[in-house]
């Protein structure tokens, strides 16, 4: 089976606080997807996208790190991909 990713969207629905970072990562790279300043984390409605493409070997991930300290705040990552089965 192969996995590959299309986009990724991160959409901040609550501000976040204390000086908070948010870097979208694959595990390997932490901001291979989306860096923390393409995110404004204290921005409520606050979208950031990434067309950027990637091919999953079997333990690949998405990884969301936050930096700082936050004390609140929120988001909604979206993931789109798509699979398909070899032979």
């Amino acid at each position: 089976e192969i996995i590959f990713i299309t986009e990724v969207t991160n959409l901040i629905t609550t501000a976040f606080s204390g000086g908070t970072t948010i870097d979208i990562g694959d595990g390997t790279a932490e901001d291979f997807f989306i860096a923390d300043t393409g995110i404004a984390e204290t921005s409520a409605g606050n979208l950031a996208r990434s067309k950027l493409g990637k091919k999953l070997n079997s333990n690949g991930q998405v990884k969301i790190t936050f930096g700082g300290a936050p004390t609140a705040g929120a988001g909604t990552l979206v993931v789109k991909l798509f699979r398909w089965a070899q032979g």
